[in-house]
């Protein structure tokens, strides 16, 4: 699997790598479980490091149309796009303009760093974000290339 998975009260968080149609069910499955146990959609948070492939083009179309069942599960979804620079802005943007239209208004959101999810949060959600986002940290999850399958160098939790 070339995608990490945490999940907490309230709200999942992946880091990808070059992400598989398996990968994409196993985030899907984390997000209705987690989603169940709450009672209600859940803040799902994914982090893409800069050296992560973008999707081939079977995954991309598997994910599309997977997309609006995934939605489902979300109270808001956050895409992690590290970056800096003209090149990496321009990548957010259209990132944001392809994927904004299929979600209500003020759900899709696109981010540099880790730290922007939460000021775009409130309440509940960001409690559960921020919950999600510290086990990430801990794990090393909010630094580390992309996964490759192999298993991430251990961190202290």
């Amino acid at each position: 699997m070339t995608c990490k998975i945490i999940d907490s009260p309230g709200a999942v968080f992946t880091v990808w790598g070059s992400p598989s149609k398996k990968d994409v069910d196993e985030v899907h499955d984390a997000m209705k479980r987690v989603a169940a146990r709450v009672g209600h959609p859940v803040v799902y948070v994914t982090r893409v490091p800069t050296d992560a492939p973008a999707p081939d083009e079977v995954v991309r179309k598997y994910l599309d149309a997977n997309m609006s069942a995934m939605i489902q599960s979300c109270s808001s979804y956050h895409v992690i796009m590290e970056g800096t620079g003209f090149l990496a802005a321009i990548k957010r943007g259209i990132l944001t303009r392809l994927l904004q239209p299929i979600w209500k208004k003020k759900v899709f959101h696109v981010h540099a760093d880790a730290r922007d999810v939460l000021s775009s949060l409130a309440g509940d959600e960001r409690a559960a974000a921020e919950e999600v986002l510290s086990l990430a940290e801990r794990r090393g999850y909010l630094r580390c290339p992309a996964p490759t399958g192999q298993a991430l160098p251990a961190t202290p939790v």
